[in-house]
């Protein structure tokens, strides 16, 4: 048996043979977002093992380059639909936690119901698989898009495979999903560890018939440790380490919805020289002002639909409905500029889109305490990381200086 945790993961993964079909994998992305991987592949042991291998390197690269769920999904589907044999394919489910926004999103493709739970164990909601397990389908036929949902920070995610319902007693009767239920409501520490005593009576024994993997993520832990990225640092490169420049895109249409303009900055970055630390920083802040000016600025959307029990599905399903519709009159600007002025080596991050801007800043260009509230969370995120943030244009134009 292995138990391990990692700030919030608690999991337990016990193979039927030396090697496992299951796996559990859990990483940091550049903003210290959490993602999740949980998988099934067909068969057992070495074979079953060998299955899981590239999709786990994907993962994993990707996760560190900032990418965004869905394209995970759809990148590991394609390399497993290109070089699995017809009569293999791998059930799993692929979380994304960003605990700046207390927000989550759930891919599951094959594998059984995802429960979030309250801090009082009642079920919130049910993440039930609504894709084809991975490597099935071709790649311009499979479905990437993923359930949102707003989290409490003392929520609970469950996570099972199939071989946790389908252990036998000595009678022939199945585990099944009363009795998970049953441990799920149970007001204890761990819904792993009681699984796993349940599981063990049922059967008799802790040899199991088939691969069996279970984890809980606790949102709260998750929050705690993930505090110090929070905690701004001075930039400690100099021009002398780095030689200035000036590096900018634009991006129209369609493409706005496509690309991955974090990530590319990320890996720009990291290509550059810049210290992991510093990436992961300028990656939050480009993350939330290229969010807010899609979302706010060239969509339209406003956070009021959010309010409501389902007001986060509604305002996700309009995003989605008016991404289809940018047209080559929309674009989205970014530009990074790193340089040496009289009081020492700066970093500059401009984010402009064409919208018509979604605040009023025509009072002061600096944003104060009084103002956060009109940006909402993400932009007042940005300034607890940034030295300095100016908004122009109603908010269509956001500089950010950092020292």
């Amino acid at each position: 048996m292995r138990q391990k945790k990692f700030n919030g993961l608690h999991f337990f993964l016990k193979p039927t043979k030396n090697f496992s079909g299951d796996i559990i994998v859990a990483r940091y992305s550049p903003s210290g977002s959490v993602f999740i991987l949980h998988a099934d592949a067909t068969g057992h042991g070495l074979s079953a093992t060998v299955t899981l291998m590239p999709m786990v390197s994907i993962f994993k690269a990707m996760v560190q380059k900032g990418y965004r769920l869905e394209s995970i999904a759809r990148e590991i589907n394609t390399t497993l639909h290109k070089y699995l044999p017809i009569d293999r394919f791998v059930a799993a489910s692929m979380v994304e936690v960003d605990l700046n926004h207390q927000t989550l999103k759930v891919w599951n493709g094959g594998m059984p119901s995802l429960f979030l739970l309250s801090g009082q164990r009642e079920l919130l909601y049910r993440f039930d698989s609504q894709h084809m397990s991975l490597g099935i389908l071709p790649p311009n036929q499979f479905e990437s898009r993923a359930e949102v949902s707003k989290i409490d920070k003392e929520a609970k995610l469950i996570s099972f495979s199939d071989a946790v319902l389908e252990q036998k007693d000595p009678m022939g009767y199945h585990f099944g999903l009363n009795r998970v239920f049953q441990v799920l409501k149970t007001p204890k520490s761990s819904a792993v560890d009681l699984l796993c005593e349940m599981l063990v009576e049922h059967t008799g024994t802790d040899q199991f018939d088939d691969d069996v993997s279970i984890y809980e993520f606790s949102f709260l832990q998750a929050m705690e440790a993930q505090k110090a990225l929070l905690v701004p640092k001075p930039i400690t490169h100099t021009i002398a380490d780095i030689a200035p420049f000036n590096w900018s895109l634009e991006l129209y249409g369609r493409q706005i919805a496509s690309q991955e303009l974090p990530s590319q900055c990320n890996q720009f970055l990291n290509e550059m020289g810049f210290h992991q630390s510093f990436c992961q920083r300028v990656f939050t802040m480009i993350s939330e002002l290229v969010n807010n000016a899609v979302d706010h600025g060239l969509l339209k959307l406003t956070s009021l639909l959010k309010a409501g029990e389902e007001g986060f599905l509604t305002y996700y399903q309009e995003r989605e409905e008016r991404l289809e519709k940018l047209t080559v009159d929309d674009c989205l600007r970014i530009s990074l500029r790193w340089f040496e002025d009289q009081q020492g080596p700066c970093f500059m991050l401009d984010v402009l889109d064409s919208g018509q801007g979604y605040t009023d800043t025509s009072r002061r260009s600096e944003i104060n305490d009084e103002e956060t509230h009109e940006f909402g969370r993400g932009l007042n995120l940005v300034k607890q990381l940034a030295t300095e943030v100016t908004i122009k244009d109603r908010g269509a134009h956001v500089c950010v200086t950092l020292r």
